[in-house]
């Protein structure tokens, strides 16, 4: 996988943190991303997130909480590998 640009200072676009996100959304099952862009960016209850995503109330929700944590673990490793290249 390759590895976006990040910006090292705050002067810097965000362009390089937007490519960050969409890596690591791409990286998501297509389930629970459609879930958490219909959640978290979109900002929709979850009983319409349910009912367009044809399933019940309690699935959208393990699927936006689901989400949630596979980004932070992403997240996380690369943030550790940023770390190791340095």
């Amino acid at each position: 996988a390759t590895q976006p640009h990040v910006p090292d200072s705050a002067g810097d676009d965000r362009s390089g943190y937007l490519e960050v996100a969409q890596l690591l959304l791409d990286r998501l099952k297509p389930r629970r991303r459609m879930a958490f862009v219909l959640r978290e960016i979109e900002g929709r209850e979850y009983p319409e997130v349910a009912a367009i995503l044809g399933v019940q109330e309690t699935t959208a929700r393990v699927r936006v909480w689901r989400a949630r944590n596979d980004l932070n673990r992403e997240f996380r490793r690369y943030l550790e590998k940023g770390r190791e290249q340095r």
